[in-house]
């Protein structure tokens, strides 16, 4: 269900009316809406933004507001084509605003929605007496279907060829290609003591600030919430701070983080009084992923039972993802490990079910990530359910299911980076060293950051592995950036063995 529904799937018009009405001092026709349409998207954010900001939302602020965007001449446009529309708006938008409260709790949105937009399409063509007198019945009477829908006493059908899928831009999508969606969930299983914890760290510190973590892109800056019960605030602080330092956080970045994610420590609750006190942190923070770890923490009764898995995700988690309409990832263990069979190969429907306990938490996740130990801290990163979805590809463009990844530390913490070598789990390491990085940088003097690397990619240097050393020769401080400025281009960045001098004097060219 999806309780951020645009006003209308298909019907630019409606978006264009509320925008209007938003335009003319009534910010609520456009708050915590959807639009399908990016550059409505982009002006609704605007209006939202200066009435949060106390500014009083008319023309003339968001115009002059507007000025300051990138796609300035777009939004102007489209404030001057919907001005005109915005004098009929204003009084009626609380009444669309009210409409649409009453069926945002709808199990058949759908159904619903054509009455709204029915209203619309009459306030829309002057008819506004008949619908403010029509308004507290007809609210009247969807409360009455919501009770009888939510109650279990009725459930609304919806016709097959009614269902739409937005080709872009969807609100519900939030790990692209569609790989995690709103009320979806995702299992993520590995073996205990190995960093499930970290590499969970790693994923929803880069999908706060919008960036992808080993292939798998966060559609936008996502906000979570991680409910865990292993670690305490130490453990938490070096994770965090071994990522920031060791994928080379921005501060601009940091701050989104920040904002971003939220922790709980919960180690008392489980079942039912765990799934009571998520439900209040969860309207509290309104994220857009609930983090579990791990998930036996809080799992009541047998886990080996399914019917004991069926109750706690299907019938005590699902329904609070639909009610707060978010997704949820939960962290899980595997079982003992087992001998391989001489010459075994396991498929990638058996890694799906390779977490502990019954196979109800595999048949309940929409997708399916299995952290598998290899020897000398390497592992495999199997996408074993829904894993098609996340475009994998090696360097031939074949796709693949499984990334080889690795445990990377410094002096500043821990953090994973993807494997050189995917060919072989285990050994000695090999290939070029931070020490052959250094030999391509002057002991004395800056060098030019491009001109390093192309040195670096012609002494062999494979693109991914130039890329890790760099990180962590920049985390542990044995390499630094300077700035060179240039006038009306961002700082040219070169690469030096000593931190840039305050008013470092460049040679002129």
């Amino acid at each position: 269900m999806n309780n951020n529904l645009p006003l209308s799937c298909s019907a630019p018009d409606d978006e264009r009316w509320l925008l209007s009405a938003g335009l003319n001092g009534n910010p609520d026709a456009v708050a915590g809406l959807e639009f399908y349409n990016p550059v409505h998207a982009d002006l609704g954010r605007l209006i939202t933004r200066l009435a949060a900001d106390g500014a009083v939302v008319e023309l003339v602020t968001v115009s002059s507001a507007v000025r300051m965007m990138d796609n300035k001449e777009t939004l102007e446009k489209l404030v001057f084509d919907v001005q005109g529309e915005a004098s009929a708006s204003a009084s009626l938008a609380p009444l669309v605003k009210q409409c649409r409260d009453a069926v945002s709790k709808a199990t058949n949105e759908r159904k619903l929605w054509t009455t709204i937009l029915d209203i619309q399409n009459r306030i829309r063509a002057g008819n506004s007496d008949s619908v403010r007198n029509e308004l507290p019945a007809f609210l009247r009477e969807q409360a009455e279907k919501l009770d009888q829908a939510l109650g279990g006493d009725e459930l609304l059908a919806v016709p097959l060829f009614d269902l739409q899928c937005s080709p872009h831009d969807d609100p519900n999508e939030l790990l692209v290609c569609r790989y995690l969606c709103r009320g979806g969930s995702l299992l993520m299983v590995g073996p205990t003591g190995e960093g499930k914890s970290s590499l969970s760290m790693q994923m929803m510190l880069a999908f706060a600030c919008g960036r992808e973590c080993f292939g798998i892109k966060s559609a936008r800056a996502l906000k979570v919430l991680l409910v865990q019960a292993e670690n305490d605030d130490g453990d938490l602080t070096e994770m965090r701070d071994g990522v920031l330092a060791g994928l080379d956080f921005t501060d601009a970045e940091s701050d989104q983080a920040r904002h971003n994610v939220h922790v709980i420590s919960v180690n008392h609750l489980a079942g039912e009084a765990w799934l009571s006190h998520v439900d209040k942190k969860l309207g509290t923070i309104k994220p857009d992923i609930l983090w579990i770890d791990p998930a036996f923490a809080y799992v009541p009764g047998d886990t080996n039972a399914s019917e004991a898995i069926g109750n706690f995700c299907r019938r005590g988690i699902n329904p609070l993802l639909t009610k707060h309409n978010c997704a949820c990832i939960v962290v899980h263990h595997t079982t003992k490990p087992q001998a391989a069979k001489p010459g075994g190969r396991r498929t990638t429907n058996v890694d799906a079910y390779a977490g502990a306990g019954s196979a109800e938490w595999a048949n309940w996740a929409r997708a399916v990530l299995v952290l598998e130990a290899r020897g000398k801290g390497r592992y495999r990163l199997h996408a074993a359910k829904r894993g098609g979805r996340l475009g994998w590809q090696d360097d031939a463009g074949t796709r693949i299911y499984v990334k080889h990844i690795e445990h990377c530390h410094s002096s500043l913490g821990f953090w994973w980076v993807e494997s050189l070598d995917s060919g072989s789990d285990a050994g000695a390491e090999t290939g070029p060293t931070i020490e052959d990085l250094l030999k391509h940088v002057p002991e004395s003097r800056p060098a030019p950051k491009a001109k390093v690397m192309m040195a670096a990619n012609a002494a062999g240097f494979g693109e991914k592995k130039l890329r890790n050393l760099l990180s962590i020769a920049l985390a542990e401080e044995t390499l630094f950036e300077w700035e060179k400025p240039r006038q009306k281009k961002k700082p040219e960045v070169w690469l030096a063995r000593f931190e840039q001098p305050e008013n470092h004097q460049w040679a002129a060219a």
